[in-house]
């Protein structure tokens, strides 16, 4: 988690460049499918035996729809023993902070809940929880100041990883009634995105 937040500083420098320099942004890329799309085909069966393998890609990634840059990304899933996957990422951030960035994690399955059901341990302590829709994985949390939502799909032997971060203190509030009951809605006004497009190794 520590070397996710340091990324994040490190993009979250980018955003804070001179006007001058907001405006030397990447040519748009292509869209891509929805992330979270799901499709009758779609089944749970799909893991782990689909997912398991090497892929390699880059990671674009985004401040408030301006392309940022893009970086060299590495993702592995591989069985260590039964209910439980080696979930390791690797970008090579060397453009950004001296060193590249490993999050050597577990996927963990976790049996005590519904089927689809799985824990992310960090093994520094830190555990998410990553459900199993279909052909992708989601997960929410917040860390410090950021909320954060994650989708990893899986399409063929394309796998898509998205990140989500929005700084809670960058918020617009507004409200309304109907009849006698009144609600508020914060929503983010500025929103980080990494996005890696990894294809599965032979």
């Amino acid at each position: 988690m520590k070397k996710s937040i340091l990324l994040f500083l490190a993009l979250g420098l980018l955003a804070c460049q001179s006007k001058e320099q907001e405006k030397k942004v990447l040519p748009n890329v292509p869209p891509e499918a929805s992330a979270t799309s799901l499709s009758p085909k779609d089944s749970l069966s799909q893991f782990p035996k689909d997912w398991e393998g090497r892929y390699e890609g880059e990671m674009h990634w985004y401040v408030n729809g301006q392309l940022r840059g893009k970086i060299p990304c590495r993702h592995e899933v591989l069985a260590k023993k039964p209910g439980v996957w080696s979930w390791t990422t690797e970008f090579d951030s060397s453009q950004l902070i001296p060193k590249a960035v490993l999050k050597d994690y577990l996927l963990i399955e976790d049996k005590s809940q519904a089927q689809g059901h799985y824990i992310l341990d960090e093994q520094d302590g830190i555990l998410i929880d990553m459900i199993l829709m279909g052909n992708s994985f989601y997960s929410q949390f917040e860390v410090g100041n950021s909320k954060i939502t994650t989708v990893d799909r899986l399409e063929g032997n394309t796998l898509y990883k998205e990140i989500i971060m929005a700084p809670k203190d960058k918020v617009r509030k507004s409200s309304a009634k109907i009849g006698k009951e009144s609600f508020e809605v914060t929503a983010a006004n500025s929103i980080t995105l990494q996005k890696a497009i990894l294809k599965k190794q032979k």
